[in-house]
C-alpha cells in the first residue's frame, strides 16, 4: 500500500512538473510527408512529437492561452485548429476559415485572424466552429494583431489616409471610439507589441527604401529607437517588460539585438543557425528563435544574460516557433 501511494505521488509530480515547463510548437520537413507539419518539444528540445499528418504546408502554429489548442494557417491560406495537443489523442486537424495569422482569443475559445471576405481586408473573430467569421475592425486592411496579456486591447496595423498606422481596440469600449491611433509618423507602421502593463507600444516603421526603425509611443509622445541602424523590425516586449527584443539587418546579416526601452544599453547577438528570422520571448532572459544559413532552417535558444545558445531542432526544415507557458509565467 506504502508503495502504491508512493508511486502515485511520484507520477503526479512527475506528471505536473512536466506540464509547468514550457512548451514549443513548430513546424518541420522532418517527417514522412516531407511537408512542413506542427510539432511540439520541450524546451531543450526533447520529446518532440508530430502532431500534424495532412497533405499540406503548415505555417505559423499558436498556442491557446491553456496549452491544449493549437491553431495555424497554411500556405494557401487556411486557418485550422488542433485540440487534445497536450495528451496522446491530439485531435486531427479542424478546418476553421481562410485568413492569416490566426491567434486564440485571451479566453481561448474563440480565433481572430485578419482575412479579405466579401471584399472586406480586416480583422474577424469566430469560434472554431462557426459558419461565418465576424469582422472587429472598421479600418481597412488590418492585420498583424497582437493581444494584451490581459485581453483587454488588440494592437494592430492599418491603413489610414493612405498610410499604415498602429491602432489600438480596446474590446471593453462599446462606445464608438473603441479604436485609437497611437502611431505618428508618415512611414508604414507594422509588426506592434504592448506591455504587460498596457502602457507602452513598439513597433516597426519602415521608409520608402523599406528600412525599418523601431518606435516605442509612451503617454502619446512617439519616440525612435534605433536611429543608426540601417533597419530594424519585429519588436518584442520582454515578459517583464524590462527589454525589447528586434531583429537588425545590416548588409546580408540578420542579427538578434536588444535593448532598454528608452534605446539604451543595445547588444546584438550573433545566434547559432545563421540569419535569425522570427523568435519569442520563452521568458524574461531567454528567447526562441528560427535561423537560416545556406537553406538549412533550425530552431534555436538564446539567453540573453549568460549568453548560452543552443540549436534544439536542426534536421529537416524547422521553422514558426511558439512558446506555451503555465500561468505562472508569461510569453510574447
Amino acid at each position: 500500500m506504502r508503495f502504491t501511494l508512493l508511486t502515485i505521488i511520484t507520477s503526479l509530480f512527475i506528471f505536473s512538473h512536466s506540464f509547468a515547463q514550457p512548451k514549443i510548437t513548430y513546424v518541420s520537413s522532418d517527417n514522412s510527408t516531407g511537408l512542413l507539419q506542427v510539432f511540439t518539444m520541450n524546451v531543450d528540445g526533447s520529446s518532440k512529437r508530430q502532431i500534424t499528418n495532412v497533405p499540406f504546408n503548415c505555417m505559423f502554429p499558436r498556442w491557446s492561452p491553456d496549452g491544449n489548442k493549437i491553431v495555424f494557417r497554411t500556405d494557401d491560406g487556411r486557418i485550422y485548429m488542433v485540440d487534445n495537443v497536450l495528451s496522446d489523442n491530439a485531435s486531427e486537424p479542424l478546418f476553421v476559415f481562410g485568413g492569416d495569422n490566426p491567434v486564440f482569443s485571451h479566453s481561448g475559445d474563440e480565433i481572430i485572424f485578419s482575412g479579405d471576405h466579401a471584399g472586406v481586408t480586416t480583422l474577424y473573430i469566430m469560434k472554431p466552429t462557426d459558419p461565418d467569421a465576424e469582422p472587429i475592425s472598421p479600418i481597412d486592411f488590418s492585420t498583424q494583431q497582437v493581444i494584451s496579456n490581459d485581453g483587454r486591447y488588440i494592437v494592430f496595423s492599418g491603413f489610414d489616409e493612405g498610410s499604415k498606422c498602429i491602432f489600438r481596440m480596446d474590446v471593453d469600449d462599446e462606445s464608438d471610439d473603441y479604436i485609437s491611433k497611437i502611431s505618428m509618423n508618415g512611414n508604414a507602421n507594422l509588426e506592434p507589441d504592448i506591455s504587460s502593463d498596457n502602457q507602452k507600444y513598439v513597433y516597426a516603421s519602415f521608409n520608402n527604401n523599406l528600412q525599418g526603425t523601431i518606435y516605442i509611443c509612451e503617454n502619446g509622445v512617439e519616440t525612435p529607437l534605433t536611429k543608426g541602424i540601417t533597419s530594424a523590425s519585429q519588436p518584442k516586449f520582454s515578459p517583464d517588460d524590462k527589454y525589447i527584443g528586434f531583429v537588425s539587418i545590416e548588409d546580408t546579416n540578420i542579427e538578434f539585438n536588444i535593448m532598454l526601452s528608452d534605446g539604451s544599453g543595445k547588444k546584438k547577438f550573433n545566434v547559432k543557425g545563421g540569419n535569425i528570422g522570427v523568435f519569442r520571448w520563452i521568458d524574461n532572459q531567454t528567447i526562441v528563435y528560427d535561423a537560416d544559413e545556406q537553406n538549412l532552417h533550425s530552431i534555436g535558444t538564446l539567453n540573453i544574460v549568460t549568453g548560452e545558445n543552443n540549436i534544439i531542432a536542426n534536421s529537416g526544415m524547422n521553422l514558426h516557433p511558439d512558446v506555451f507557458v503555465n500561468s505562472n509565467n508569461e510569453s510574447n
